[in-house]
């Protein structure tokens, strides 16, 4: 008996400490039990905002393991993003697209003429043609484009020479050299460029009736040469897109499809100059050479005339890049930011988040601006001084209002339900081995009560990473009531 009470004793010992455990005290608990049950590194950190739910006081440590260890973000790097963005660019910025009429004499055998090019000029705008944004305003990926071909068609008279897009202030390749090139077809992975139009994808769906099985494809161009192979021995659909763009091949079942997929293409400015060709030609402009790439030093703009301008608040390029992740949008910013190259931007980065934000040179390292590279890095701890910082930035709301709600909207939308429906505001992150959640817990007035960041690493059970941050954002809910 002696034996058995001993062990009851014994039992009844180790369960004791969780009845006196503090918040901060159970969250460290959860994350050092997942480490030890699936062999991964879990960073976190908690701040209580102000003193609490009830305000009026500093912001204090609440939660804190490896909070100091740099740890690979994925998508929680556009937080970083966004934070640069908003500090360098300005919360009022817009990304601009300029669109010029440029005339210039050519030689027609013995006579020499006077025609005129359309110039467009980039800005690093990642929403032109976005089908999301134009799904919200109820147009089409199509509505600037026409615009401007619109207005090229009452001022031009008409006819038009050439179609040039500007590339020389895009970096000299379009994707990160960090980034899989086994997954540079996904969307996900889509380049990046000065001008970029509808994600820098193509998008495809199969209509299949009685007189056969046909590829739709978004954007339009009759510049594209498409090759309908539809009906082979594939069970799925799949889109190859040639090196130069150009060349569609279609494969896959003779049956409609549901969900358009999409597919990344290579030169976004080209993308975007045989969308406008085919846009002009619709708009009954005649179209005499091919569209081009050239640089500013090629073309002379300062004898041009602006025909045409869009542009795409920052706040709208944040919410792109939050509440859905897309990984373009938020490249464009760190880009945009920067001074245009990978590498430069990057360092950029860092010397605004030092010398702005006060982290330090080992708190974080900024390879690329999504988050996809892996060799990005940050501490638990930096991050939640950012996320702090964010309320009291010009911006900060629009800061707030990109990130996603949880179980409402976004990457969140079928997460952290029930009692924490609507009181997370959070930004996920996911690639290979890493999972990660940064964001806010609101208390219930609707404010941010506790800034957090859980940065799971070396993991292969994205259900237990997934479940530890859930949880630890369910403690805080509780906590902020």
């Amino acid at each position: 008996m002696r034996h058995a009470g001993r062990w009851i004793v014994l039992a009844v010992l180790f369960t004791l400490p969780a009845f006196g455990q503090s918040l901060g005290e159970r969250i460290v608990a959860r994350a050092d039990a997942l480490e030890k049950k699936i062999k991964c590194v879990v960073g976190v950190s908690v701040v209580e905002l102000g003193g609490g739910a009830a305000g009026g006081g500093r912001s204090k440590s609440v939660a804190a393991h490896r909070a100091e260890e740099l740890l690979v973000p994925a998508s929680n790097m556009k937080i970083v993003t966004s934070m640069v963005a908003m500090r360098r660019l300005g919360a009022d910025h817009a990304f601009a697209t300029a669109v010029y009429l440029v005339g210039r004499e050519v030689k027609d055998g013995e006579e020499v003429k006077q025609v005129q090019d359309v110039v467009v000029v980039g800005g690093f705008d990642p929403l032109l043609g976005d089908p999301r944004v134009a799904a919200g305003l109820e147009q089409t990926i199509y509505d600037d484009v026409d615009a401007w071909a619109g207005v090229i068609g009452r001022v031009s008279g008409g006819e038009v020479r050439d179609v040039i897009v500007l590339t020389d202030g895009s970096p000299k390749t379009y994707r990160h050299a960090d980034w899989d090139p086994k997954q540079h077809h996904r969307w996900d992975f889509a380049p990046v460029a000065a001008l970029n139009f509808n994600n820098n994808c193509i998008d495809m769906a199969v209509q299949a009736d009685r007189t056969g099985a046909r590829p739709l494809l978004w954007p339009e161009s009759r510049l594209f040469t498409v090759h309908n192979r539809l009906g082979g021995k594939e069970a799925a659909w799949n889109l190859a897109i040639s090196s130069g763009d150009t060349v569609l091949t279609v494969t896959g079942p003779a049956r409609s499809s549901g969900k358009p997929q999409s597919y990344a293409v290579n030169d976004p400015p080209m993308l975007l100059a045989r969308t406008l060709v085919d846009r002009l030609a619709r708009a009954e402009v005649s179209v005499g050479g091919v569209p081009r790439a050239a640089a500013t030093a090629d073309v002379p703009l300062d004898q041009a005339r602006l025909v045409a301008r869009t542009a795409t608040p920052l706040a709208w390029v944040l919410n792109r890049s939050n509440k859905n992740s897309l990984n373009m949008a938020a490249e464009c910013m760190l880009l945009a930011a920067g001074d245009g190259t990978w590498g430069g931007s990057g360092r950029l980065a860092e010397k605004t988040l030092l010398d702005d934000f006060g982290l330090g040179e080992r708190q974080v390292s900024v390879a690329d601006g999504s988050g996809l590279g892996r060799n990005n890095r940050i501490t638990p701890a930096a991050m939640t001084t950012l996320l702090t910082r964010a309320l009291s930035m010009q911006g900060g709301e629009a800061f707030l209002a990109s990130l996603a709600v949880s179980g409402t909207d976004g990457t969140l939308e079928k997460r952290l339900g029930g009692g924490a429906k609507g009181l997370v505001l959070a930004k996920t992150g996911s690639i290979r081995g890493v999972s990660c959640l940064s964001g806010y817990v609101l208390n219930p007035d609707g404010k941010p009560a506790y800034a957090f960041s859980v940065l799971v690493n070396k993991n292969v059970d994205l259900a237990a990473a997934r479940a530890l941050q859930d949880e630890i954002c369910a403690m805080l809910v509780e906590a902020a009531k």
